[in-house]
């Protein structure tokens, strides 16, 4: 592992240390895994939201044919927009 993580730190990579349960503590009696295990703070939900959230934000602040240019936009588009496209994909049933 000391291998690894210091070719990541070469490359210009951040090692953070995390504290989470190991796999075998997120699986729950029903064999479902438990993402929000550990609270918010140590949440694998979180952790994916956040990253998914910020990939988003820079793809599309990036975007240099369209008015959106924010997660919000996207959302004030869709909000805006309601029942226009649906039919086309039967999302209304």
């Amino acid at each position: 592992m000391r291998q690894d993580s210091d070719g990541i730190i070469e490359a210009g990579g951040e090692i953070v240390h995390l504290n989470y349960q190991c796999a075998e503590e997120r699986i729950a009696a029903n064999g479902k895994w438990v993402w929000e295990l550990g609270g918010v703070s140590k949440s694998e939900y979180s952790v994916v939201t956040t990253e998914a959230y910020d990939a988003l934000r820079g793809y599309l602040s990036e975007l240099s044919n369209a008015d959106i240019k924010m997660l919000e936009d996207v959302i004030a588009f869709n909000t805006e927009n309601r029942g226009t496209e649906e039919a086309l994909f039967q999302l209304d049933k």
